[in-house]
This record gives structure tokens, sequence and C-alpha cells, in this order.
């Protein structure tokens, strides 16, 4: 693969259409040194680039650890987002520290994916005490969650961190009062004609037609 991508070359002429072409292709490179090498080829989609070929990666069984998979997704916070939603830590504080850290904008969802897991997970009162004593830069999702296992799960209490306490204990109360509003415990299970691979990200295969005239690739929401 020296040089650029050979199945490219009739585009090179439009740097656009080029750049289209390489991010198409990005799932088949063989390696994190070819990704640094070929996805800067592609101009204004080396963000896509390099997220499509994390997007073939996210599986555990890929043999790629999450933190390499942040560093290749580099400041695009639509890879990182999907990246951690996707392998989210089986810890929910590091897991909400990685939403803080990598997540930008998206944190706030990316917090409450993690809450909402971890309410599904059934927490203990001493997990839930831990969590409520954690400072976050999301209290009013790490305090909502906590109200629904406090008034929903009747396990632990709101105690803990100033912030989180006061959403939680306002939550709770509504909880309390209305419980046909708790949130079931349960994951639900994916529709019926909804298989687990049609979930997976279709960007980044190692086979495409040629590239139509692309769009400008989507940019991050503001800071």
């Amino acid at each position: 693969m020296e040089g650029g991508l050979p199945q490219c070359a009739q585009y090179q002429s439009s740097a656009e259409t080029n750049g289209s072409c390489v991010y198409k292709f990005a799932g088949g490179f063989p390696s994190i040194d070819e990704v640094n090498r070929l996805c800067p080829m592609a101009g204004e989609w080396e963000r896509e680039c390099r997220h499509a070929w994390v997007s073939g990666r996210m599986n555990a069984s890929s043999g790629v650890d999450t933190q390499t998979l942040l560093e290749v997704c580099g400041e695009n916070i639509d890879c990182t987002f999907e990246l951690l939603d996707f392998r989210p830590s089986t810890d929910v504080l590091e897991q909400i520290a990685l939403c803080t850290k990598y997540t930008g904008d998206y944190g706030r969802d990316c917090t409450g994916h993690a809450m909402q897991r971890w309410w599904h997970s059934k927490p203990d009162a001493d997990d839930t005490k831990r969590v409520a004593q954690t400072p976050t830069a999301f209290p009013d999702r790490v305090g909502y969650y906590i109200a629904v296992n406090v008034a929903c799960g009747k396990t632990g209490s709101c105690e803990g961190d100033p912030r989180m306490q006061t959403v939680c204990e306002k939550a709770a109360d509504n909880f309390q009062r209305n419980p046909d509003r708790c949130p079931p415990q349960e994951k639900r299970p994916l529709h019926p004609n909804v298989r687990p691979q049609d979930l997976i990200p279709k960007t980044g295969h190692n086979q495409g037609q040629a590239p139509q005239k692309p769009k400008r690739p989507p940019q991050r929401p503001p800071q």
C-alpha cells in the first residue's frame, strides 16, 4: 500500500472525490500506521476516514483496545460517542469519566446511557452510595438514575454530592407519587424484525462502488 490507494487513483484530480474514495476503503486499512498515513490523504474527509476504521473494530474481539480506538477517533466526537456507547466500561464511574473527557457536547447523552445501563444492572445500596458521592459534570443525568434506583428499585438513598442529591430528591419524590413513571429495569428486546447485525455501522468496508460526488462530512457541534 505504498503511496496512495490504487483504487482511488482515478479520482486524484478532485480532492473531494478522492477524499470520499479513501474514506470508503478505510475499513480495510490493515494497521493504525496505515490509518495515520492514508487518512490524511482524504483531506476534509480525514475525520470520517478515521471514524470508519474505528467503526469496524468496535467489537471487543477486534483485538484493539478502547484507548487506542479513542486516540484514532481524535477530536471526532461522533466517533468517540459511538465507540463508548458500543463498548462501555463495566464500571459506571469510569464510563462517565470517559464520556466527560472524550465526547464533548454528547457528554450528557453518553452519561445518561451509562446510568441507564447501571440501573439495568440492579445496583445495590453500596454501589448507589459510591455513585451518589462522586461529583460529576452531569448531575442531572446521574441524580435522575440514582432517584430511579432509590424510589423505583427501593435501594439506597439520595445522600451524596449536593448537586446530585438535590436532583435525586426531587425526582425520587415524583416517582414515589407517580410510580407508573418508573422506567423499566430490564432491557427492552430489539424489534423482532431487527437483527443485531443490522445495527453495525456500514461505513468503512473494504469493498465498495465508485464514489458518488460527496456531501461535506458532518461537522462537530459547536463547543
